[in-house]
């Protein structure tokens, strides 16, 4: 990132957004929803990971990832919380 400050920002959005995401994950076990043995920060690397793709993959100019296609891979990976 050539801009220090635009990069200070995204770093502190992650962060926060890993938390946000860990302590969903947490209360999602706690509830007996989240059944996976993966660490729930593994978990939440993924759906970040997912997430920030998808952010480009819809503003592509010719081809955007259709939003149907964006919310069943988003449903595809939260029905994968559950083990068996």
């Amino acid at each position: 990132m050539t801009d220090e400050r635009l990069g200070e920002i995204s770093d502190a959005a992650m962060t926060t957004w890993r938390g946000d995401i860990c302590a969903l994950l947490a209360e999602g076990r706690a509830d007996g929803e989240v059944t996976v043995p993966t660490p729930d920060a593994v978990l939440a690397e993924q759906l970040l990971a997912m997430a920030m793709g998808l952010q480009v993959l819809a503003t592509l100019p010719t081809s955007p990832t259709p939003p149907e296609t964006q919310l069943g891979l988003l449903d595809t990976f939260l029905a994968g919380l559950r083990a068996g």
